[in-house]
């Protein structure tokens, strides 16, 4: 139970799990009509018979004519996919074609067309003759220049340099890496450059490195107390690069009832880093080679590093390009394109690309001790080959499925990376292994965007970027109401606790299912089936259903909470599947309706979008429980609507109703009411400049109530921000909130006190 993966990867609803399910059905096929419909029918039938993985191993390599229908299958498939081999010709054309949309100040669109310039670039032989890819180097630091991306620019004239430009011309990047430095305010190093380069340089040049000293002298500043940029030095050492940091305050423990599982051993704080690590491997998404680095999945901005080999990848750093070598060396002009056909599964591939082979059969032939904690804190091979298969849970399809696939692997894997033939079963054994382990510990990686609309919820917004095996986090149990909080760093994710905990407790992460998101049933059914267990947490043993979720109940009006499968229960009167057919279809009528009150006024069309409100209002009221997520975010749509037209009594009516839910969701002191006053304040204010015009002693009382709210709503933003010291800093994001309230505090003093 305790090693699998983050929230949201569920495998039958992810991408690429769909891809990994499609191919094997489409493979199975293809066996089909090589082998023979018989054939292929007997060998699945045999295979369903077998107990173990060893079992189904030994009869798989029996079959003769299914491994040699998969050699010629797999030969298809890489011969259909043909690589572009570097080719400087292209390359030139892609950059003169930059180089036009560069006079046209498409700057932007410039460094995209030199950045596949530089991936059709071939590496120069020697450093000593100018190359097309120092070129490329070259004429994109002058884009990232006029795009004021100084640190990016300084790191391509470095490159373009030591890949042979132009000594004649050179004095051009010394130039501009010194405005780029000047415009860091790195004032030590524009002056070191332009000192070292005077030593070396012809007559000719001299003067124009002279007046860069002489602009240095002009500025009204001490060189010596300027320091380095951060950015121009490499983000990660690559000696730690697969390496992880977790808190001395974790233990692994083992149980038969939970597995390996983490808990602490001292008191911990909000905020406190539980774990940072990086996967043993990872896979990039393909619609993203050319905006992230392939190896630690950071985005590339706008630049990026070329592979040394081939058009169709890019590196962050050298030191990832280094990184990556381990597994990109074989896969590089070979199968990389599989990542659009078998999904997921490439993981394994790179797996073992990146493995040493006699680490893997080393691992394959030693037992297992599934309950020994001890070195478990580590990042390696055998941490990986140690996490769970739950090889006797999967069903009998899926046992075929992960049987198939593995024999895929084995078969391309071996076109580069040679193993004996009598050990071609250990391999195997490994790779299935590996196969049935990434339903419950493969990991989804997310880009995360946290946002703050001011007296709005705080949003996180998280887009799929990739996959990784994480064999430490892998490691940590599942709750609906987890007590961490995740955070990623392209491919490193850093987990931090999400409230105090005690000494002696389990940390636990979401593998999903939260209370917020699904009710009991739907979670229990989901885990379940997902991850083969009955989930025990908090939450779950408590029976505990979100209320933010419910439907009203005819009878009583209380919480109907409703299930997936349109089963219900009433939290209040106990009534069970009470007919809700026409109330869910006209939730859906008001969740449309809110779709169009929101297009309306994202068009500023307000009165048209306050009748599309008002309307979705109406029918929430009738059907849903009082504190239903979606009745009060059209209650919100609606305040805000009628604030924009300036009818603020009727806006602060919506307000209070909005107010009046978030404290019975959240309670009276928690952030959530504080953000909600924030929208309520700000209406009074407009509020309080009418009534001044008619009663400056009803003005004069008003703000004084108003005053003791804002003061209240300060103290709270104030408390959860010094609970958040330990925090990320865009985890810490009240401060435009406090500088808000403060401001209109002194207004109110200069108006009205």
């Amino acid at each position: 139970m305790g090693e699998s993966t983050h929230e949201t990867n569920a495998k039958h609803s992810d991408f690429g799990w769909i891809q990994f399910h499609e191919f094997i059905v489409n493979l199975q096929k293809k066996l089909a009509l090589d082998c023979g419909q018989r054939r292929f029918n007997e060998f699945i039938a045999g295979l369903s018979e077998q107990h173990s993985n060893k079992e189904r191993v030994q009869f798989s390599f029996e079959n003769e004519p299914i491994i040699r229908s998969l050699q010629e299958i797999i030969a298809s498939i890489i011969r259909e996919f043909e690589y572009n081999v570097k080719n400087d010709e292209r390359a030139k054309y892609l950059r003169v074609s930059g180089n036009d949309l560069f006079k046209k100040q498409a700057f932007e669109e410039a460094v995209k067309c030199y950045t596949h310039a530089l991936m059709s670039a071939s590496f120069p032989n020697s450093p000593n003759t100018e190359s097309e890819m120092s070129l490329c180097f070259a004429n994109r630091s002058t884009a990232f220049f006029h795009l004021k991306c100084y640190s990016a620019a300084i790191k391509d004239i470095d490159e373009a340099i030591k890949l042979g430009y132009s000594k004649s011309s050179v004095n051009k990047l010394i130039i501009r890496k010194f405005e780029c430095l000047k415009h860091l305010k790195q004032y030590e190093e524009a002056k070191h450059l332009i000192h070292s380069s005077l030593t070396s340089c012809e007559e000719n040049i001299k003067k124009d490195y002279e007046k860069c000293l002489k602009t240095l002298e002009s500025l009204d500043v001490d060189i010596r107390q300027t320091t380095s940029d951060p950015n121009l030095s490499a983000h990660i050492d690559v000696n730690k690069y697969e390496t992880f940091l977790m808190s001395d305050a974790l233990k692994v423990n083992f149980s038969e009832k939970k597995g390996r599982h983490i808990k602490t051993t001292r008191d911990m704080e909000i905020g406190e880093i539980v774990v940072t690590e990086r996967p043993y491997i990872s896979i990039l998404e393909s619609s993203l080679f050319l905006s992230h680095c392939q190896h630690c999945l950071c985005s590339l901005e706008l630049g990026g590093l070329p592979c040394f080999d081939c058009d169709q990848v890019l590196f962050c750093s050298q030191e990832c390009r280094k990184a990556a070598k381990t597994y990109h060396k074989y896969e590089c002009n070979y199968c990389q394109h599989l990542i659009d056909i078998i999904g997921v599964a490439y993981l394994v591939i790179r797996i073992i690309f990146a493995t040493d082979i006699e680490d893997i059969l080393k691992a394959a032939t030693t037992d297992l001790d599934e309950t020994s904690t001890e070195n478990e804190i580590c990042n390696n091979y055998q941490s990986i080959f140690r996490l769970l298969d739950h090889e006797k849970d999967h069903g009998s399809e899926e046992q075929i499925y992960y049987v198939l696939m593995s024999l895929f692997i084995l078969i391309t894997i071996e076109n580069k990376k040679y193993v004996e033939k009598s050990n071609q079963p250990k391999l195997l054994y490994a790779i299935l292994r590996h196969c049935q382990q990434l339903s419950t510990n493969l990991i989804s990686i997310y880009a995360q965007e946290i946002t703050n609309d001011m007296g709005n919820k705080i949003s996180v917004k998280e887009s799929s970027i990739g996959y990784g095996i994480y064999p430490n986090i892998c490691l940590f149990n599942h709750s609906c109401e987890p007590n961490t909080v995740t955070f990623y760093n392209g491919s490193q994710i850093t987990i931090r606790t999400s409230c105090e905990i005690k000494s002696g407790d389990e940390l636990c992460f979401c593998y999903g299912p939260t209370v917020s998101k699904m009710s009991l049933n739907d979670r229990q059914k989901f885990l379940r089936k997902q991850y083969y267990f009955d989930c025990d947490c908090k939450g779950c043993n408590s029976r505990k259903e979100y209320k933010g979720r419910a439907f009203l109940c005819p009878y009583c009006k209380g919480a109907l909470i409703l299930n997936d499968d349109t089963s219900n229960h009433c939290l209040d009167c106990k009534k069970e599947n009470i007919d809700l057919t026409e109330n869910i279809k006209n939730v859906e009528e008001s969740k449309r309706l809110a779709e169009e009150g929101k297009r309306l006024f994202e068009e500023e069309n307000f009165d048209e979008a306050v009748v599309k409100f008002s309307l979705s209002n109406r029918i929430n009221d009738k059907c849903l429980f009082r504190i239903n997520d979606h009745l009060k975010q059209v209650k919100e749509d609606l305040c805000a609507c009628i604030a924009m037209l300036q009818h603020y009594d009727v806006a602060l009516k919506y307000c209070e109703q909005v107010l009046k839910i978030v404290k019975e969701l959240h309670g009276e002191d928690s952030i959530e009411v504080a953000n909600t006053m924030i929208k309520l304040i700000s209406l009074k204010m407009n509020l309080l400049e009418e009534i001044r015009d008619e009663n400056e002693a009803e003005a004069i009382q008003e703000s004084k109530n108003l005053l003791k709210i804002i003061d209240s709503v300060i103290a709270t933003f104030t408390r959860v921000s010094s609970q958040n010291a330990n925090a990320p800093n865009n985890f810490d994001i009240y401060e435009s909130e406090l500088q808000w309230l403060n401001e209109k505090r002194n207004e109110l003093f200069q108006c009205y006190l």
